[in-house]
């Protein structure tokens, strides 16, 4: 579920998943009170930069965010024993499933 506060020109998005919470603002103040009532009103654990949320790895970095799979890849292959897998370090293109989608209809033709 997603909640957003507006407070004057600021606002705050929250975002709540059974007992997983995310939120954040472009007002460093509105974080701070946001994470002190948080604690006020409930037992919980320390808030800090995100870095997991739903089994996502969240990478916070200068040029953007990066979601990534990797500790759960890794988690289920070594759930059946394939320790020997590498990790490939190169992107699919957001264009290449479309490239892939073509082809397959061409095929069927």
């Amino acid at each position: 579920t997603l909640f957003i506060k507006k407070q004057r020109e600021d606002f705050i998005l929250v975002q709540v998943y059974v007992d997983d919470i995310i939120f954040g603002s472009l007002n460093p103040q509105l974080c701070r009170e946001f994470k002190a009532l948080m604690h006020e009103k409930f037992q919980m654990s320390a808030m800090g930069e995100l870095n997991f949320f739903l089994g996502l790895q969240v990478l916070q970095k200068e040029d953007g965010i990066f979601l990534s799979q990797d500790k759960y890849v890794g988690d289920i292959f070594k759930k059946f024993r394939y320790s020997d897998i590498q990790m490939s370090d190169h992107q699919i293109l957001p264009w290449t499933r479309r490239i892939l989608e073509e082809k397959t209809k061409l095929e069927k033709i």
